[in-house]
Formats: C-alpha cells, structure tokens, sequence
C-alpha cells in the first residue's frame, strides 16, 4: 500500500463526511409544512387544462 492507494481513500472519507454533514444539516425547529401542495380542492380526473 503506497501513495497512490492512500489517495482515493483520503478523497472517500472527505466526500462521506461532506454527505453526512449535508444529510444532518435540517433544521429541525424550522417551519415543519410541506413544501408541495398535499390538498386538492377538486376531485381526481374532474380538472381540465386551460380553465381555472
């Protein structure tokens, strides 16, 4: 195991550690609403493009 072993496994353990930062960086105290509207006001199937 030289150098050129010590390399890809140096640049790994970063990128899994910028993942895991990344993956635990939610705020948890932040607004808890979906971001996407979950309600329709019309039933499936019923809507028609074109009319509002």
């Amino acid at each position: 195991m030289g150098i050129p072993m010590f390399v890809p496994i140096i640049t790994t353990a970063i990128w899994l550690g910028i993942f895991v930062l990344f993956l635990n960086d939610e705020d948890k105290s932040g607004n808890t609403e979906r971001m996407f509207h979950v309600y329709t006001e019309k039933p499936a199937g019923t809507y028609v493009p074109g009319q509002e």
